[in-house]
């Protein structure tokens, strides 16, 4: 047996109840054979930085996987049949990450405890918006611009109480969710 991720992006139309059944068949798949999914990730629907076979969007998730060669084949062989399914990339990998990856909803508790709302607006940007927030966004933009993190305050556009955050590269917006962690702990 042997370590994989799997990263799929399932079509933008499906709801929750087909994306959970979607990733309940492949879950499937694997473990009638003597595989093991180890963790599941479902990373919502997000923007694409081009159009995938007419799409704009998609919904993505991410299998751990402990399983043997073989059943990944057919787990692999079973995806490209799969309508639903827009994409996928399965890698080997030396040991299974126990905490959430960057891309998790669970990263976005912090956020949530100060009731901070985030919009996507853009494939590399989304707004944050402070309107019933226990912090202020002149505070927050400080803060980060003190710590290296470059915002843009929006009232200038009319959009009142938000600010402008650009994404990177996944070290990048790690350094942010460490960085944004930091203020909002103290």
């Amino acid at each position: 047996m042997a370590f994989y991720e799997s990263v799929v992006i399932a079509r933008p139309e499906l709801t929750e109840t087909q994306i959970d059944n979607l990733i309940n068949d492949l879950t499937d798949i694997i473990t009638k054979d003597g595989g093991k999914v180890v963790k599941k990730e479902q990373w919502g629907l997000r923007s694409f930085a081009y159009k995938i076979n007419k799409n704009k969007k998609g919904h993505y998730f991410m299998l751990n996987l402990d399983s043997a060669p073989t059943i990944i084949f057919e787990y692999e062989r079973q995806m490209r049949i799969n309508e639903d399914i827009i994409r996928f990339l399965t890698i080997k990998i030396d040991k299974i990450d126990e905490n959430p990856s960057i891309l998790s909803n669970e990263n976005s508790k912090p956020t949530e405890e100060y009731n901070i709302k985030t919009n996507d607006i853009g494939p590399n940007f989304f707004l944050l918006d402070f309107e019933n927030c226990k912090l202020s966004a002149n505070f927050v933009e400080k803060k980060l611009e003190a710590s290296g993190i470059i915002l843009r305050e929006m009232n200038s556009y009319g959009i009142k109480n938000c600010l402008r955050l650009t994404i990177g590269n996944s070290s990048e917006n790690k350094l942010l969710l460490n960085k944004l962690n930091n203020i909002f702990k103290n």
